[in-house]
């Protein structure tokens, strides 16, 4: 893979990847997000991405089949993405995790870098509370209208 030269916070290119990162982020990975995984998956996403941003970002740049998580105390565990969490479902969703990581690059300005797992965590958080939203029974209709 071709490395790619280091973006300066601010720059013109900062901007430009930005943008395409949230094009990207905003498009067919909140899609795989909302339709193919659970609250649950969500939530461990979100955690892994918080805890552990330089390590996915450097993961990412090796490339798809290297992916891996960690366990709970921090070993990297390989996995195909058909392993994620045990659902061939989500491998598209994590394709596009990687892409949009890649996008981010581990030589990009911090300004790239944290605008990425902002807009990662915005995404997540926004399927969350569509899901939510949508698990949450709806009151019934009264039975006798309010005007009798």
């Amino acid at each position: 893979m071709e490395r790619k030269k280091p973006i300066r916070n601010g720059s013109a290119e900062a901007y430009e990847r930005i943008r395409q990162i949230k094009e990207a982020i905003g498009g067919e990975f909140s899609k795989q997000l909302l339709y193919r995984w659970s609250i649950e998956d969500l939530r461990n996403l979100q955690k892994g991405l918080r805890e552990h941003k330089v390590v996915l970002l450097q993961k990412a740049t090796v490339g798809r089949d290297r992916w891996f998580h960690l366990d709970s105390v921090g070993r990297e565990n390989p996995l195909s993405s058909y392993d994620f969490w045990g659902n061939p479902a989500k491998q598209r969703g994590l394709e596009e995790l990687c892409n949009i990581l890649q996008l981010a690059g581990t030589t990009d300005s911090g300004d790239v870098q944290y605008s990425t797992f902002k807009h990662l965590e915005e995404a997540i958080v926004g399927a969350m509370q569509v899901k939510q939203a949508s698990n949450v029974s709806q009151p019934r209709r009264a039975l006798i209208p309010a005007h009798i």
